[in-house]
């Protein structure tokens, strides 16, 4: 199918792990900032962003090794030559989209992805604590500088205490 071989082995391996939605782990073996924990910041390429494809949005159809995969991006320009040469306008919107700074987290088995003008929740990996991917392209606005993460205002654990104690109730 034309994926490189190393993000067909990660993969591969990962969806072995359990990890069927690995953006997480592409996000991990990037050269990044660990700002905490489970938080990674990360500065990757349009065509290795995967975390907008759960609307289509994407130009490779392979998930990327890492986020910054030399042999996905030489895929992703090819695929985005063929997509130039059909729609222009349509192509120079899904660059624009791409290279949105975004913030991906996942909870409980729903991933959030937040982006200057939307943000999409979907279906993803079960975790008990919420794993974070801090993305922006090369060259553009860092996702910490321009988005406010949905959920900072809020403490967590104690709404889980308060959560936990009215079902006690029921």
């Amino acid at each position: 199918m034309g994926f490189p071989a190393c993000c067909t082995k990660f993969f591969v391996d990962e969806w072995a792990n359990g990890y069927y939605d690995p953006v997480w782990q592409s996000a991990l073996g990037t050269e990044g900032n660990i700002v905490s924990k489970r938080t990674l910041e990360v500065e990757g390429h349009i065509h290795t962003n995967q975390m907008l494809r759960y609307y289509g949005l994407r130009t490779t159809s392979h998930f990327p090794c890492k986020m910054d995969c030399q042999e996905s991006i030489e895929t992703g320009k090819a695929w985005l030559e063929v997509m130039r040469s059909i729609d222009p306008h349509l192509t120079d919107s899904l660059v624009e989209f791409l290279e949105m700074p975004l913030v991906w987290s996942c909870l409980h088995g729903l991933a959030i992805v937040e982006t200057p003008i939307f943000t999409l929740i979907t279906n993803s990996l079960p975790t008990k604590e919420r794993w974070t991917v801090l993305y922006s392209s090369k060259g553009k606005p860092k996702a910490r500088d321009v988005l406010t993460l949905l959920g900072d205002d809020l403490d967590l654990e104690k709404l889980t205490d308060v959560m936990v104690e009215r079902l006690k109730g029921i």
